[in-house]
């Protein structure tokens, strides 16, 4: 199943019509603002890239926004990798520039976003992507986007929204600081959502059916304020939640600093002593296909399953040191990896 899962994503991505950001200027021929339009005029899927290894995004650059971008309503992905650039700082960052949201997904549209930065978005709700449509957000990172109402960074209303293997820092709202779920199903795997604010729900908040696995949630007050149905809840960590179901972990996670650690957007680090490490479910951490994760947040070069088993959170610390497994149950069954936790998981 899963190699037919990857072969028609390939296929798609074959199929689809590509169009190559080659400025950072906001508008004009090779803009990101252009590839929407002419993404806008036609039918069937298209792809969106940053130039070659060479290109002017092979460093950090930013895209600062003079006017909202055109609201998507066909299949769009927009994918910041960029191959040839493994260990170097690189990649496109998207700005709102304090003013406007970033992305737009209408009723019937699709969006996946990887790879990049979305920050400095202002709205209502969904100050850095407001989603009516389906949205797909992988290896993404969402930075200081401020919403007056709900979803600081996202904003689901009626669609589908996954977020995975992503980082969501510093961004506010009234209800949801990182994330608000409004209508519609949300789901969340493999995030990272640190210092976030809200009045209600500080990392998330939802009113429709919520999927919450391997993450950490940070924040002042209730991380988690989940009303409506919770479909499923597995090796989170936080420490306060209502309707979010009961986290593995309270601990402090001992998160580092936001930076380029590889990739094309900065992640937040967990310490080599961090709970977090190796006590996430491997079964969960899954791409929205239903793929096993193959890297974490930062892309090629850093695996998702490092020593066999998923840490919680977009970051996979990379450690050489060897797994110490701790015999703790008498039960003959596979529960999950082994870990030194006690959580009676280790026959």
């Amino acid at each position: 199943v899963r190699a037919e899962s990857e072969s028609a994503e390939d296929k798609d991505k074959l199929d689809a019509q590509v169009f190559v950001v080659s400025v950072y200027a906001d508008s004009g021929p090779g803009s990101l603002r252009a590839a929407l339009e002419q993404a806008g005029e036609s039918a069937g899927s298209h792809r969106i890239v940053f130039g070659s290894a060479d290109g002017p995004f092979s460093v950090p650059r930013v895209i600062e926004l003079s006017s909202p971008l055109p609201v998507i309503q066909a299949e769009v992905e927009i994918d910041g990798f960029i191959s040839g650039l493994l260990w170097k700082a690189y990649g496109a960052t998207i700005s709102g520039n304090d003013q406007f949201r970033v992305f737009e997904v209408a009723p019937g549209g699709v969006l996946r976003l990887a790879g990049i930065t979305v920050t400095n978005g202002r709205a209502v709700s969904g100050a850095g992507i407001l989603n009516h449509g389906r949205l797909i957000i992988e290896g993404v990172t969402l930075l200081e986007n401020h919403a007056t109402d709900a979803g600081g960074a996202v904003a689901n209303k009626g669609g589908e929204a996954s977020v995975i293997n992503s980082t969501a820092y510093r961004n506010s709202a009234d209800r949801g600081g990182a994330v608000a779920n409004l209508a519609g199903s949300l789901r969340l795997t493999n995030v990272t959502l640190h210092q976030n604010q809200a009045a209600t729900g500080s990392a998330v908040f939802s009113l429709g059916p919520l999927v919450l696995n391997n993450s950490i949630l940070t924040g002042e007050a209730t991380q988690c304020v989940n009303q409506e149905a919770l479909v499923e809840s597995r090796h989170n960590l936080f420490s306060s939640s209502e309707g979010c179901g009961t986290a593995m972990l309270s601990a402090d996670p001992q998160l580092g600093t936001l930076n380029h650690y590889n990739g094309p957007t900065r992640t937040i680090p967990i310490s080599g002593f961090s709970p977090a490490r190796n006590l996430g479910d491997n079964a969960a951490a899954t791409d929205h296909a239903g793929n096993p994760l193959k890297w974490d947040q930062r892309g090629g070069g850093d695996p998702r399953f490092a020593r066999g088993y998923v840490d919680i959170g977009a970051f996979e610390h990379q450690s050489q040191l060897p797994t110490e497994h701790v015999v703790d149950t008498l039960e003959d069954t596979i529960l999950r990896g082994c870990s030194k936790a006690s959580f009676a998981d280790c026959p």
